[in-house]
């Protein structure tokens, strides 16, 4: 039976504060590899984000934008783009919501101009924002989420408004990522595996609310030892930390590595 590994990148592949996967991680990817399993970068980063950590690893396919873009070994298998009505009224919403904000595509990542925007750019340096005023122009490219940075109160007030219609996952007590209701990492997964048309074990590594349905959705899902509590109360195996060899250490749990 063939086997996928589903990797998150932040606090799971890559530490906090990290700007390079540490090699232990990419030689656990690299062993997996050798083992003849298929490993997947399954971020909520969008593709221009992500690219960096999927060639450091080797890996041949991918998740990104929170499952609404799946890559198998090069073969696009699903592609969501936010709607009209749903980017309308998602920008009408955070721009009532005294928060910074902005919004990614597959290659770039777009933020509003107003007090704050600097900070919040110059904090995500490397993150691939190009761009601090939006036009209309921008959403041609096509949506992929929506996420903002302020006040806990204000962000709150926000998911509240939200919470009906779309996914918010918090990153922190001031920041929060948005994507459409329907769409997760767990949907891209059941997408993979309608594609293969075939018996497929998966296994999954996660620390965030937004691996919650990811780590659900795989045979076996593995909460990090920084994992948030709700995170670990959903996983079949919980490692150690993403800094104390917690990838390896899960993988060889699993007999999928030495």
């Amino acid at each position: 039976m063939e086997k996928y590994v589903f990797f998150d990148i932040d606090g799971t592949l890559l530490p906090e504060g990290e700007t390079n996967i540490p090699k232990e991680n990419i030689e656990a990817v690299k062993k997996l590899k050798e083992n003849g399993i298929v490993p997947f970068i399954c971020t909520g980063r969008c593709y221009h984000q992500a690219k960096k950590y999927i060639d450091q690893i080797g890996a041949e396919s991918y998740i990104v934008s929170n499952g609404q873009e799946v890559n198998v070994l090069g073969k696009e298998v699903y592609s969501y783009n936010l709607s009209n009505k749903e980017i309308d009224f998602l920008f009408e919403q955070v721009k009532n919501a005294n928060v910074v904000w902005g919004y990614e595509t597959r290659e770039r990542i777009f933020i509003n101009d107003m007090p704050g925007s600097k900070e919040v750019q110059d904090k995500m340096t490397g993150y691939g924002i190009v761009e601090t005023k939006i036009t209309k122009e921008h959403t041609k490219e096509g949506i992929k989420q929506v996420w903002v940075f302020g006040e806990s109160n204000n962000i709150d007030f926000l998911q509240t408004q939200m919470e009906n219609n779309f996914k918010c996952y918090r990153w922190n007590e001031f920041s929060m990522e948005i994507i459409p209701l329907e769409e997760s990492k767990g949907k891209a997964v059941r997408k993979v595996l309608e594609d293969a048309n075939k018996e497929i074990r998966t296994y999954a590594f996660g620390d965030g609310y937004n691996d919650m349905e990811l780590l659900e959705e795989v045979d076996n899902g593995v909460a990090m030892g920084n994992a948030y509590d709700e995170v670990k109360a959903i996983a079949d195996h919980i490692t150690a930390n993403c800094t104390d060899e917690g990838i390896s250490k899960g993988l060889k749990h699993f007999g999928l590595i030495d």
